[in-house]
């Protein structure tokens, strides 16, 4: 694991224009756009969307947005939509005609080690299949631990990204604490002391 050389802005900024007049509703656990009826379910906890794009319609009191990809392409609007980011809080919606397979199943090519605030912002970028693979096994191999922690000192999103799955993250939580280093899954709820697995990733962090 190697520090990305520089700092790298990921696109989960919020490009506002004014709302569409598509309407959207709830129904037979489906999202429904009413005007073509096409359904959209809602992906599972853990993902995100890498980018937001325009306004494209309403759902009650939320409005519906386009998704990006990481380099700024927009996707399809009958495939995908998403609710204004929020981090991990936000909803992304994909076509009903399509699925996502588990995180378990994905081949991530990169993790984007994250500080977030108003933006996100990328310190660090992780890649190869081994790097990627110890992160995620860690979940079933390290120590389990208490979540949440009293105790954290610095906390980093890790967002991993999959070339086949170009518009969405799943993102993890990684926290410095004063116990140990820990990595959250809040999907499953489970957190691990990670130990010292990160600290090459992070150096900044290591002492």
């Amino acid at each position: 694991m190697q520090k990305a050389a520089a700092l790298l802005t990921l696109i989960c900024c919020l490009f506002m224009t004014s709302c569409g007049t598509v309407k959207f509703e709830y129904k037979d656990g489906m999202l429904v756009n009413t005007k073509d009826k096409s359904t959209y379910n809602a992906l599972p906890t853990g993902f995100e969307p890498c980018g937001v794009g325009k306004a494209v319609g309403e759902y009650g009191a939320f409005t519906l947005y386009t998704v990006l990809t990481p380099s700024g392409d927009e996707m399809p609007t009958d495939v995908w939509l998403t609710e204004q980011y929020s981090g991990n809080a936000t909803t992304v919606y994909l076509s009903s005609k399509e699925s996502v397979p588990s995180f378990r199943k994905i081949q991530f090519d990169k993790c984007y080690v994250c500080i977030e605030d108003e933006n996100v912002m990328a310190v660090a970028e992780i890649d190869g299949k081994e790097n990627i693979d110890a992160i995620i096994s860690s979940l079933d191999t390290s120590s389990r631990a208490l979540w949440p922690r009293t105790d954290i000192v610095t906390s980093y999103s890790l967002k991993l990204h999959s070339e086949s799955l170009a518009p969405i993250f799943y993102s993890l939580v990684y926290c410095v604490c004063e116990s140990g280093n820990y990595l959250y899954d809040r999907a499953s709820g489970v957190c691990v002391d990670v130990g010292g697995l990160l600290e090459d990733a992070v150096p900044d962090i290591a002492g």
